[in-house]
């Protein structure tokens, strides 16, 4: 829920095409944009719902195939099929290490933080490949 002000609506009810409410409509215009996009990827509450997604995927198996899977089906509540998986494991592996080679100069995310050692960095990871879940196609545009 959110306050709607005529001449200041919320950006992101502009950004995903919501009428003005100046007229009743049957159905949105569904559009597809970088802008969209920008706004999921960056945007504060899909970031810490990745964060937990992560950490529910990290406590499911110690496996990643099985994390990945478990995340997937959590999300989209189907199974994934075999070459997203090879694309977001090998999503991981490049987060992994690239929070594993830049250890004093990278932020981690907030929950990751709470971790020490390799799980720190493991969960920073899935937290990469959770906010992936959460702005693919599928699961953005329900028809």
């Amino acid at each position: 829920y959110t306050f709607w002000k005529r001449v200041n609506p919320p950006m992101n009810m502009i950004v995903f095409d919501s009428p003005d409410r100046s007229a009743c409509v049957s159905s949105r215009v569904l559009t597809n944009t970088p802008l969209q996009a920008l706004s999921l990827l960056n945007d504060k509450t899909f970031f810490e719902a990745s964060q937990e997604l992560a950490k529910q995927m990290f406590e499911a198996d110690n496996q990643l195939k099985n994390q990945i899977k478990f995340g997937y089906f959590k999300v989209m509540n189907k199974d994934i099929e075999e070459d997203k998986l090879l694309q977001l494991s090998q999503l991981y592996n490049d987060a992994l290490l690239h929070y594993e080679n830049n250890l004093g100069t990278i932020e981690f995310p907030e929950l990751a933080s709470q971790y020490s050692g390799k799980n720190k960095y493991k969960l920073a990871a899935l937290t990469m490949v959770a906010n992936v879940f959460l702005n693919m196609d599928e699961f953005i545009v329900k028809e």
